[in-house]
């Protein structure tokens, strides 16, 4: 594993390989991150899947298509909102 994956860290903007926002990292282990999205479920997307680390994003090697494709661990709890904070941000 290269080295830049270590820099992963929650709260960063994570795009994909045409810089299209794909989520904010929620959490990082050792193999994976999970991503939130908006109006999409969470997803764990593998280390081995980032291009690159930049100082103020996460750039992956794949297209938001392919990453829909994709087989991995999604987080499944109802999508955040764009005003996500607090309980009243989700349906009763």
């Amino acid at each position: 594993m290269s080295e830049h994956r270590a820099d992963i860290h929650r709260g960063v903007p994570v795009v994909d390989s045409d810089g299209r926002g794909v989520g904010i990292v929620a959490g990082v282990r050792e193999d994976d991150f999970l991503v939130h999205r908006l109006e999409a479920c969470g997803i764990y997307i593998p280390k081995d899947a980032v291009a690159r680390v930049e100082s103020d994003r996460v750039v992956l090697s794949r297209g938001v298509t392919d990453i829909e494709l994709e087989r991995w661990p999604r987080e499944m709890h109802w999508p955040i909102s764009a005003g996500a904070g607090g309980a009243d941000d989700f349906p009763s």
